[in-house]
């Protein structure tokens, strides 16, 4: 991805991600703050960011490319997302084995996810031109 192109043509939505991004992970991280020392604290804050980070890059990528391999790398981050808020749920809110359960199953789906769209080529989007000028009505 070029930084240029993508900053050109989503400014809007960087922004929000960027937004969006800096108020999940400072809740995310204020739900252990508690049971945590300072540098488990910093640690911990540091993995949601890299979380986040990955989770924008794979939408942004997926708005840029729009292919089955930025898809599949976008539903594999969506699942890393999804499994680290129920293991949060289950080491800080409630020690319920069926979260365990399922932020396993969400994890193992993620890295599925991952390895399917490593085998795959980016391949280039068709863009249908309705409106084509040689188009003889």
């Amino acid at each position: 991805m070029k930084f240029e192109k993508i900053l050109k043509q989503f400014p809007v939505t960087l922004l929000i991600l960027i937004t969006l991004g800096v108020f999940c992970v400072t809740l995310i991280t204020e739900t252990a703050q508690n049971q945590l020392t300072t540098s488990e604290y910093i640690l911990e804050f540091l993995y949601n960011v890299i979380v986040m980070a990955l989770l924008s890059v794979a939408l942004i990528s997926y708005m840029d490319r729009g292919d089955n391999k930025s898809m599949l790398f976008l539903i594999g981050s969506m699942f890393i997302f999804f499994s680290e808020m129920l293991q949060l749920a289950y080491y800080y809110v409630a020690e319920l084995q069926h979260l365990a359960v399922i932020y396993s199953v969400f994890l193992v789906l993620a890295f599925v996810f991952f390895y399917l769209q490593s085998n795959l080529k980016h391949q280039e989007v068709q863009d249908f031109d309705f409106l084509d000028s040689n188009f003889k009505a």
